[in-house]
């Protein structure tokens, strides 16, 4: 119903050319046909993990694990959520004007978020960095 209305709307539209009609019409039906495809793996993504969890369910347990990959990117997700929430307090508290969005590598981001996960990823590695000086190198005060 909506595609037949679309199709009439730029039909009768004179100033559009015929081969742009044909056009819109296949990038509306393009773009219907994409978030039907989203919403029906998301219905079956969910059917399919609610079988998993009853199934789960009913086999008796010791005490769930989690695997370290799992562990690890929860914790720098949290890290780069408190480090996003304090950036934001500091901005709007400095008053600071920033971009709305700035690219990184053909992407658009939020400046404040690019800057939490860079810092988020980098953390691991500067703890490192700081428990090698302070191992190796007892001369050497950071704080």
């Amino acid at each position: 119903m909506v595609l037949r209305q679309a199709v009439q709307l730029f039909s009768n539209n004179p100033a559009i050319p015929a081969h742009k009609h044909r056009a819109e019409v296949d990038n509306m039906l393009t773009t219907f046909c994409f978030f039907l495809a989203v919403f029906i793996l998301l219905l079956l993504s969910t059917m399919e993990r609610t079988r998993q969890l009853s199934a789960q369910a009913r086999i008796p347990r010791e005490a769930p694990r989690t695997s370290p990959m799992g562990s690890a990117l929860a914790y720098i997700v949290g890290v780069a959520g408190g480090i996003y929430l304090s950036l934001s307090l500091l901005v709007d508290f400095l008053e600071i004007k920033l971009p709305p969005r700035v690219s990184v590598w053909g992407m658009e981001l939020e400046p404040l978020a690019a800057v939490a996960i860079t810092l988020a990823l980098l953390q691991p590695f500067l703890l490192g960095l700081i428990r090698y000086i302070r191992r190796y190198d007892k001369g050497i005060s950071l704080w």
